[in-house]
């Protein structure tokens, strides 16, 4: 996994950071993405530190990472258009299951 300048853990940084040691493992990471009214955003991209993992919500606002590498701080970003972005951190346990919702505020 590398490491941009500001020390976020990417796929697109210059550089790169080498663990030594046993494999974290994975967890999943799921969650569902709705508006200021309750209702599901289809089409949300979801991001793992800065795009390390990245998928789109699904018509019901769900979001999934079955193979999430586990680890502490990984910061989760939510973007969809006409919204303002949200972001959370989340710790993902090996083989646990980590719950992170989002609610999307319109942009006026």
């Amino acid at each position: 996994v590398s490491v941009d300048s500001q020390g976020y853990l990417t796929k697109q940084a210059g550089h790169y950071q080498v663990r030594i040691g046993s494999d974290p493992g994975a967890g999943v990471l799921l969650g569902q993405v709705i508006d200021d009214k309750s209702q599901p955003v289809s089409g949300a991209s979801v991001e793992i530190n800065r795009g390390l993992a990245s998928q789109t919500t699904n018509g019901t606002g769900n979001y999934n990472f079955n193979s999430a590498i586990a680890g502490t701080g990984w910061e989760i970003r939510v973007r969809k258009a006409g919204y303002a972005d949200a972001v959370a951190s989340a710790n993902i346990a090996a083989s646990g299951s980590t719950t992170r919702n989002f609610q999307l505020t319109p942009i006026p």
